[in-house]
């Protein structure tokens, strides 16, 4: 625990940590890297969002979204998965979390997910396990995600770079199956 923040530790506590009902505004999150946030995702997904709308849970606003899987990497096949991001607008109380990913309909993405006890599906470390999928001229996928304006710590607490991503989506892919591979050996 660091003094003064409350860290998240991913995937044992996606959620935000709250010490009340007020929403904290330095959020810290424990930086992963892609192969970490292979192994600690129950699900990785390619898809579409399809949907959102809000929901409440306690005090905690959420965008519950619906992806249509165009490929599933991890986790039971399904032709859609519904994911909770924190944060959004109901009765007109917009909440907002730094870190968080803000995904637009229509958009195509790489989600790590993990699913908690209570059912509900996450995004494993926030923007962290949201990579965007984007096409050249030429056709050409790739995975990016922007650097991530939140507090990140490495596992010895140290404050870590929140640098951006950009990847061939056939590497990911690839690095994704080796991973996994690896884990099941």
């Amino acid at each position: 625990m660091h003094e003064g923040r409350q860290v998240l530790r991913v995937p044992l506590q996606v959620g935000i940590l709250l010490a009340s009902t007020t929403i904290l505004s330095a959020v810290t999150l424990e930086k992963m890297a892609v192969e970490d946030m292979i192994l600690k995702s129950t699900e990785i997904v390619r898809g579409t969002v399809v949907s959102s709308s809000p929901v409440k849970r306690g005090s905690i606003h959420y965008s519950q979204l619906t992806v249509r899987v165009s490929e599933r990497f991890k986790g039971a096949e399904n032709s859609h998965v519904v994911v909770s991001i924190p944060g959004g607008t109901i009765d007109g109380r917009r909440q907002s979390f730094p870190g968080a990913p803000e995904l637009r309909l229509g958009g195509e993405y790489i989600f790590f997910l993990w699913t908690g006890k209570s059912g509900v599906t996450q995004v494993v470390g926030l923007s962290q396990g949201v990579l965007d999928l984007r096409r050249d001229a030429q056709g050409n996928v790739t995975a990016a995600r922007a650097a991530i304006d939140a507090n990140l710590f490495d596992e010895g607490g140290r404050p870590a770079a929140a640098a951006a991503i950009e990847i061939p989506f056939d590497r990911l892919r690839l690095q994704i199956k080796q991973v996994l591979a690896k884990a099941r050996d």
